[in-house]
């Protein structure tokens, strides 16, 4: 009985033991909570500072100021320079007008398909009914007509008040013969046999005064025809609007009209476009377009350089790109867990290097272009600027930005991750001791 009473007795001892234990690891517990939790309250409260502190953290994480990145860096800064000095976006051959290939007008015209003065002549000419589907084919068109033109004013094309056009400045006054909008005008003009002049003003000769200063930007008239005679006339009146009218109607009278009227048109154009002068450059003034004709700058030696500045900035685009993937790949290969930490990290670094020598680069080609071009401007060596020109690397510049969005993107994501981690670690965290005492799960 004795016996029984001491285990019993050993027993509660050991209870009350184990108890008072458990009471003790509980008041631990609880103040260690306590104490955590006005740590996360001062975290709170200094919220600002934490998220100064993270930033801080990743940008040092981020930065490639490290030697490894730095060589990485000037290597691809120097292979980007080198692509952009050895490949040209431009032709120096196309930075100069090339005459060899164009035509008198008489020779080019025969394109422009249309019947003679003679039969011509046999059809009446009726300025209150429009062109017919066949007659738009045989007339000539409408914005070739300079007589008449002595009444209206186009500041600095016309050499005086009352001269005519002709046929060197007639193309940059008449909307019709622009290489881009003409095909709105042109068709238009030919549907309703008139007239579009830009930038013009009609002059009232009975009037003491009349502004010129500014011209309308379309100026639209009536043609009149007699044989393969054309000229322009007051009467009836016309404007654009009623040009807008009259097309309306006759396409709905015969929708061939409008097939035609574009044909008509397009074979004009072919015609005109290879002639001494050919045709304008689109989207600027008169004034500006004939100094440019004068020059022997038109259309199609801007398509020129177009078609040729397109095959560089392809060109330069993709070894652009080729430098750069070569360049990640080769970083990617000296990655270093114990060095470089997180992979991710390790990534934004990388995209860095091509985003920063990209833009390295393409800012050495603008001052070089620029200096170039002011060197060979200032001497009058003009091969030199047309060099300088043709290394404007504008594949270069498209691929730059795309780096700078590839890498804008990437850093953005990563931050966010790296952020809400380091926020959880220092606000929420995984800390607590009776956690991991007495191999608890």
């Amino acid at each position: 009985m004795l016996e029984k009473y001491k285990g019993i007795k050993n027993n509660y001892n050991k209870s009350c033991n184990s108890f008072h234990k458990n009471i003790s690891k509980l008041d631990s517990a609880i103040t260690e909570m306590q104490d955590n939790a006005n740590r996360v309250l001062g975290e709170i409260n200094t919220i600002d500072e934490v998220f100064d502190d993270i930033y801080v953290e990743f940008s040092e994480k981020t930065g490639i100021l490290n030697k490894k990145d730095l060589i990485f860096l000037w290597t691809a800064v120097a292979l980007q320079c080198l692509r952009w000095i050895m490949i040209p976006t431009l032709d120096e051959k196309t930075l100069a007008p090339d005459v060899s290939d164009r035509k008198d007008s008489g020779e080019e015209g025969k394109k422009d398909p249309k019947l003679d003065s003679r039969r011509l002549k046999e059809i009446p000419d009726n300025l209150y009914e429009l062109p017919t589907a066949q007659e738009i084919l045989d007339f000539p068109v409408p914005y070739d007509a300079t007589e008449g033109t002595e009444f209206i004013w186009i500041p600095g094309l016309k050499k005086g008040e009352y001269a005519q056009l002709n046929g060197v400045n007639h193309h940059s006054a008449t909307l019709g013969h622009d290489p881009i909008i003409g095909f709105v005008f042109g068709p238009m003009n030919i549907m309703t046999r008139s007239i579009t002049f830009q930038n013009a003003r009609l002059i009232n000769p009975e009037e003491d005064s009349f502004d010129i200063e500014k011209g309308a930007f379309c100026l639209t008239m009536k043609v009149a025809r007699e044989g393969g005679t054309q000229w322009i006339t007051e009467f009836p009146p016309y404007s654009f609007s009623m040009m807008v009218a009259d097309v309306i109607r006759s396409v709905s009278e015969d929708p061939d009209r409008l097939k035609n009227a574009l044909e008509k048109h397009r074979a004009h154009m072919l015609s005109d476009k290879n002639t001494k002068k050919g045709l304008p450059i689109p989207f600027i003034n008169p004034e500006k377009k004939q100094k440019m004709l004068n020059k022997n700058w038109n259309s199609k030696e801007l398509e020129k350089i177009a078609k040729g500045a397109m095959n560089g900035i392809k060109v330069n685009y993709f070894w652009a790109e080729f430098i750069s993937t070569c360049i990640e790949i080769i970083h990617s290969f000296m990655y270093n867990p114990e060095k470089d930490g997180d992979y991710n990290i390790y990534l934004v670094r990388t995209k860095r290097i091509l985003a920063i020598s990209s833009i390295i680069a393409e800012s050495l080609n603008i001052v070089a272009v620029a200096a170039g071009v002011l060197v060979g401007v200032l001497s009058g060596v003009q091969p030199l600027t047309k060099k300088a020109v043709s290394h404007i690397d504008i594949g270069g510049y498209i691929h730059a930005i795309h780096q700078i969005a590839i890498n804008s993107e990437l850093q953005g994501n990563i931050r966010k991750e790296f952020l809400e981690e380091k926020l959880y670690e220092r606000i929420v965290g995984d800390n607590y001791s009776f956690l991991y005492e007495g191999g608890g799960t």
